[in-house]
Formats: C-alpha cells, sequence, structure tokens
C-alpha cells in the first residue's frame, strides 16, 4: 500500500478476501518469500498468495458496506436475476465475489444505480 492515505480508496478490493486478524509483529513463510506486518490482518488474494494489510488501512479498503443480490434487488426494484444478467453483460460497476463465489455488491453502487434510474449502461 503506499503512504499516502488519500489514494488508498483506489486499492478497494475486488473480491471479498478472508481476513486473519494478528496482534503485533508477525511473519510468514510463503512460496514467494516471506510477509513481514508489524500489526494487522494476513489476507489472501484470489490468487490464494498471502499479503498483510495494516490495521489503519483495512478500514478504509474493506469496509464499506456490501449488499447481496436479494437486497440490492429489492433497494432498486428488481429481481435478484435482473442484477445477475447485469452483472453477466458487465453493466455492474465492482461486483464482489465472497469466497463461495456469492455475489456481493457495495451500497454505493447500488445508491448510484437507483439515482440513475437502475438502468444500467443504458
Amino acid at each position: 500500500m503506499p503512504s499516502d492515505p488519500s489514494t488508498w480508496p483506489s486499492y478497494r478490493k475486488k473480491r471479498l478476501t478472508p481476513l486473519l486478524r494478528i496482534e503485533g509483529p508477525f511473519e510468514v513463510d510463503t512460496p514467494h518469500g516471506v510477509v513481514r506486518c508489524d500489526d494487522g490482518y494476513l489476507a489472501q488474494d484470489a490468487r490464494e498468495e498471502l499479503y498483510c494489510v495494516a490495521a489503519e488501512e483495512k478500514e478504509l479498503i474493506y469496509e464499506e458496506p456490501y449488499l447481496t443480490p436479494g437486497e440490492a434487488a429489492s433497494r432498486l426494484g428488481v429481481q435478484p436475476m435482473t442484477l445477475r444478467r447485469w452483472d453477466d453483460d458487465g453493466r455492474l460497476p465492482h461486483t464482489e465475489r465472497t469466497p463461495g463465489g456469492q455475489r456481493r455488491y457495495l451500497e454505493s453502487d447500488v445508491a448510484a444505480l437507483t439515482s440513475r434510474g437502475h438502468q444500467p449502461g443504458r
């Protein structure tokens, strides 16, 4: 992560990744070398590579509220299948996936769709 916190939102996770909170300094051996962190979280990316997320970075990167397809569809007044179709067609920004592959939508993206009349890409 860059040292300037104002740039951290651009590093927001595009996939929901598991995090493990570890207090104090820690090291983890990986096939690509040792991951070191003073205090924070051990995370795993979509390629299953481990990396460190500092405690103060986590809130900026991971804490935006996510909605399930049912919650997002309810707010938009459409069926969850409609959201899946928009997602599959590439018309939804920032669709996230849980480690189990379930879709999640950022609350801010759903709000933006609502303000546009919920017709992505039209």
